[in-house]
Parts: C-alpha cells; structure tokens; sequence
C-alpha cells in the first residue's frame, strides 16, 4: 500500500504515494475563447497541515470521477502524477500539480473528524494587487475584476479575517455617491465596414510612415480560394493563443516557455482575394474564420473525416470560396517595412454584402481621402 504524504512533500520524482485530503473546490475548466468547450474537471485539495494543491482531471476521464467526489468531503487518493505547475492560472500557491490517471483510487473517510480544515485562502491585500500586473507568478492577470468558471463567491464565513473586516467597518458610516452614467460613443457596423475603404491594389501599394497612427482599413473582395499549402488549423497554447511545437512526445510554448498539457486546436485560413483592382492572400485566424465557417474546428475535423476525397481542405471550408466579404485589415511593421503581400484580418462583417455601402469610394469626399492616402503613403 502507498505511504500516505502530506502536500508539502509531493515531488514530480515520487511515483507512489497517497494523498489524505479535503476536496474544497470542484469546478468545471472551460476554454472562454472557444464556445466554453469544457477542458478538465479541476479540484483544489487541503491537507491536515494547511497546504493546498491544484488537481486536474483530464476531460477524457471527467465522466469516470466526476460522482465519486464532492465539494467538503475527506478522501485518500493515490495512483495519481506529480507534475510542475503551470506559470498561469495557478488557483493556489504551490510548485507542483496533481493529474489524475484512469486508475487513480480515491476512497471516502466516512468520519470527519481529522483536522482538516474546510477553507484556506490566500488573502492579498488591495493595495498589493496593482502589483500582480504582468506577474505571473501568482497570476491575477489583468488589473480588472473578472469572474471565470472557477469563481465563487463566500458570504460571511466564519473565519478570522473576516471578522477583521467586519469590524473594521462597523463603526464607519459609509456614504453611497450617486454618479450619471458617462455616455459613450459607439460606431455601428456600417460604419465600420466602410471606415477607410481602399482597393487591394492600394492596400499593397501603402508603405511604412513613422508619422501615420493608424493602420487599419477595410476592403471588399471575394474569396478566391482557401490555400492549401498552410493547412487550415493549428495546435495552440490555450493561455497565449501561439502555435505549439513537438518536442518528443510533449507539446511546447516557446512564448509561455512551459509544457501544454490542455492544447487548443484554432483555425488559421489562407485566402487568396480579389477584387477589381487586384489579388492578396489575407490571413484568418479562429473567431473571425467561424464567421466564414459557421462551425468550430473541432466539429469540421469530425464531419471532414467521413469525407473521401482526398483535398486537404475540407468541404465545409471550400464552401466560402465565390462568396464576397468585408474585410478589415490592421496594417502591422512586417506589412509596411518589408512590403509583405499577405495580411491579416483583424475582423470580418457579417452583414449582408447588399445592405451595406460597400462602395463609399462613390461618395467624392472619401474618393478623395483615399486618394491622398494613396499618394502619401
């Protein structure tokens, strides 16, 4: 039988051992970037000495695990892996992570009356959290309140520090200030569908000016074809969003420097537009190439698996190939110093072609300006 550890000694090294353990937070990982798509079962456990650690239960094993735990209870866990903790989304504070396998056993202790304590949080004081910016250490992220999947919220524990609070604040009067809502401008979609219109033609034709600030323009064209050559998806880091390579049997982010664990499959198309004046090969990534697609990657890699013949290009992907778009182009240095003839799409509008003023070039002043930003460009 595996010798029972406490949290604090777990080692990736050490490959049979069992954890005695509180369950103190279940929650359900989900991808926000794509559709919520569920990724693991996450479980957040407490030792009798206080220490807390991050397990995960792969999706593929979710359905198995997911009735024989519950939020508060006690349990001796063991068969499970050791690994080194992600540098984000780091739940808790602790070098290591639990991944459980297929045949990791957990036993319910019936009596609780083992000192494990129910909650264990890591207070950060307010005026530390500006601190956290760009610090992924104890990852906050943003410096902005966000709830996610793993959000819950507790109301008057019982606990030391929330007494403290409350005390603090019991002799205080606090005055509620009445404020008007500021008004904001928004620009609707016609708008910015025909916001700097240009041609292809004077869309390659533009070139770097350090005095410019904005570089973002809008064309109309049609899809010509879906290119081949690049493929259509590729695996991603679920937190940068980068492409991940293969080292040996293991998925790597060079832009996270750590191992992947839960990749992400995003759509990258290659599309080779014309208009009038010309042709381009513009580049469509994930939730703007859903818009063409009207479908997740996921979903046409099942349906294009079926499919005999043998393009590389599923049928659901070919189908965008004749139909026009507006596109909206955000010029970067790699176009505009090294006169780069592939673009990315920053968004695509999904109005109907026909309801827009897609020819604002008829109107004499915008004729006008694109011409001057043709010239003086």
């Amino acid at each position: 039988m595996e010798s029972v550890r406490c949290i604090k000694d777990l080692k990736p090294e050490i490959e049979e051992c069992a954890l005695k353990c509180r369950v103190t937070r279940i929650w359900d990982a989900v991808n926000t970037k794509a559709n919520n798509d569920f990724i693991s079962l996450d479980l957040i456990l407490i030792d009798e000495k206080g220490d807390q650690i991050h397990a995960v239960i792969k999706k593929v094993h979710a359905t198995h695990f997911r009735p024989l735990i519950q939020e508060g209870k006690i349990y001796v866990i063991s068969n499970f892996k050791v690994l080194l903790n992600r540098l984000s989304f780091r739940p808790v504070h602790n070098n290591y992570m639990i991944s459980f396998y297929a045949i990791t056993s957990i036993k319910e202790i019936k009596n609780d009356i083992i000192g494990i304590q129910r909650h264990q949080f890591e207070f950060l004081d307010f005026h530390d959290v500006p601190k956290r910016l760009n610090n992924d250490l104890h990852l906050t992220g943003e410096l902005q309140l966000n709830t996610t999947s793993a959000t819950k919220i507790y109301v008057d524990l019982d606990i030391l520090e929330a007494e403290r609070l409350r005390s603090k604040f019991e002799n205080e009067t606090i005055a509620v200030e009445k404020k008007n809502l500021r008004t904001v401008s928004t620009t609707d979609s016609n708008d910015q569908a025909t916001k700097n219109r240009i041609t292809i033609s004077k869309l390659l034709g533009i070139r770097w000016n350090e005095n410019k600030q904005e570089n973002i323009y809008t064309c109309l064209a049609s899809i010509e074809e879906v290119l081949s050559k690049f493929g259509w998806f590729y695996t991603s880091c679920y937190s940068c969003r980068k492409k991940l390579h293969n080292i040996g049997s293991k998925l790597w982010c060079n832009n996270c420097n750590m191992d992947i664990e839960f990749p992400v499959l995003r759509y990258k198309l290659h599309l080779l537009v014309k208009d009038e004046s010309g042709s381009a090969t513009f580049v469509v990534f994930d939730r703007e190439a859903e818009k063409l697609t009207k479908d997740m990657v996921n979903s046409v890699i099942v349906s294009s698996s079926k499919e005999s013949n043998d393009n590389s290009i599923p049928k659901a992907i070919k189908m965008v190939e004749g139909k026009s778009y507006v596109f909206q182009i955000r010029l970067s240095d790699f176009n505009l110093k090294d006169a780069s003839q592939t673009f990315t799409v920053s968004k695509i509008f999904e109005n109907d072609v026909n309801s827009l003023n897609l020819h604002p070039a008829k109107d004499k002043k915008l004729l006008t300006e694109n011409e001057d930003k043709g010239k003086g460009l």
